[in-house]
């Protein structure tokens, strides 16, 4: 696990070094969102825009704490071995699920068509496109790093369940800031722990998972984030200020 983590990290620190941070993504969110129509030209730029330094400095937070938590992942699936089924890790495992998270994003989309409000319909198409690339990179380095469960079958690191609801949170966090993104992170921080409470992930594969979670959601929302602050000079009779206006 410590080597593809590892590498993985290394690899898109690397890109991210050499690479400018990635442009606002044009006519976004004025034009209208056409995320399935569009998936395939969606998932190109996405792609482009993951390599930059907010990539690089949470994917290296994430591995980091892997590596120091890595020592403890044994002992909590004994724990949680030993304690056998919790009632409450079935709400973790129903909200975590790529059809839940899948389906919540189809959803907001077409309300936000049907009722004719841009802004829903825009934030429904950053959780299309931010779900399907997550589960794009998430299978990819789950088949890299073939890694067994706790409980000895495959597929383990990342922990899809982790890093779809980290996305949903980065998403939400990125189109309307702390307010909901908060709460978002709680609940994905819940599904995480389920995961581990359940035995069916060890407490790296999830850290890694909200690290992969979060970076690709704020990459589908890069320009939410640069939109909703506004550097502006103001002159007065003894000095000049600066503001920061919220949009």
């Amino acid at each position: 696990m410590l080597s593809a983590a590892s590498a993985l990290s290394l690899a898109l620190a690397i890109t991210a070094s050499s690479a400018a941070a990635p442009a606002p993504k044009p006519g976004h969110p004025s034009q209208p969102d056409r995320p399935l129509s569009q998936i395939l030209r969606n998932l190109g730029e996405d792609i482009k825009a993951l390599p930059s330094a907010d990539t690089a400095i949470i994917l290296g937070t994430g591995a980091g704490i892997a590596i120091v938590v890595h020592p403890i992942d044994d002992n909590l699936s004994t724990w949680a071995g030993d304690r056998g089924p919790s009632s409450y890790t079935k709400l973790g495992r129903t909200i975590g699920d790529g059809w839940t998270q899948g389906g919540a994003a189809l959803a907001t989309y077409a309300i936000g068509l049907a009722a004719h409000h841009q802004p829903t319909a825009h934030l429904g198409s950053d959780l299309i496109r931010g779900q399907f690339l997550n589960a794009i990179v998430t299978r990819a380095t789950k088949v890299i790093a073939h890694r067994a469960r706790p409980g000895g079958s495959e597929d383990s690191f990342p922990s899809g369940h982790s890093s779809a609801s980290f996305l949903t949170a980065s998403v939400l966090d990125g189109h309307f800031g702390m307010k909901v993104g908060a709460p978002a992170y709680a609940v994905a921080g819940f599904v995480a722990w389920t995961r581990v409470r359940d035995n069916a992930h060890w407490v790296t594969d999830t850290i890694m998972g909200a690290a992969i979670g979060t970076i690709i959601g704020r990459t589908v929302t890069a320009t939410e984030r640069t939109r909703r602050w506004t550097v502006v000079p103001s002159a007065s009779h003894d000095a000049v200020g600066i503001y920061v206006l919220r949009h």
